[in-house]
């Protein structure tokens, strides 16, 4: 696993270590425009209590994704249609709604989401001839699948049947979460204020 990734999947990920290391869910999302730069990055804040004026925090909503999404400004980005929004994890019946409803052109998630996958969002919602739609990214879905692992051990009583289901897409990594999580790896880089390169580096030191 390479930690020379594109720069908007790093930085997706640099947001969901943010999102742990602040008590909520590892999920972040990055917004390019056509030429690349980037033009949003939102996380998720679902167990934050701290607001910020445009972003949503301490509610079931307060995704990574739509914490993104809130920050384009339609007067001020013209083309969103051309826009990419590079997510950790596969978004939600909610986060693709809000994209749909967002226009953005084109969706690229790392982690797949099973409930989403099972419930078919993606070909429900989306007109393929006009959204593109990229995922799971099989390369990098391992950083995100040990991240959530861990926060889920800690903050979940439905942890076991939550982890049975990554384990058919990565036992792995779910593997590497779960000593994460006894030993408190991920806990001493945030103690530490280790980058999510760190974080990444530590990972790949367990993969067989």
């Amino acid at each position: 696993m390479d930690i020379n990734m594109p720069e908007p999947t790093k930085l997706a990920f640099s947001q969901a270590w943010k999102s742990y290391c602040k008590g909520s869910r590892p999920i972040g999302a990055v917004i390019v425009d056509d030429k690349n730069n980037i033009v949003a990055k939102g996380r998720d804040k679902t167990y934050e209590r701290k607001n910020i004026i445009g972003q949503i925090s301490g509610n079931r909503i307060a995704h990574g994704g739509i914490n993104a999404i809130l920050k384009l400004n339609e007067y001020k980005y013209k083309n969103i249609r051309s826009y990419t929004i590079y997510l950790t994890m596969e978004p939600c019946i909610m986060c693709y709604g809000a994209i749909l409803t967002s226009n953005i052109g084109t969706i690229k998630f790392i982690a797949g989401n099973r409930k989403s996958r099972e419930m078919d969002f993606e070909n429900k919602l989306f007109d393929k001839t006009k959204t593109n739609i990229f995922g799971p990214n099989k390369e990098f879905d391992f950083i995100q699948i040990v991240l959530l692992t861990d926060f889920i051990l800690r903050n979940s009583n439905k942890a076991e049947k939550v982890l049975r289901g990554w384990k058919e897409e990565c036992s792995e990594a779910v593997e590497i979460g779960i000593k994460f999580y006894k030993n408190d790896k991920l806990l001493d880089l945030r103690k530490k204020k280790k980058s999510i390169i760190h974080v990444i580096r530590e990972i790949n030191k367990e993969i067989s």
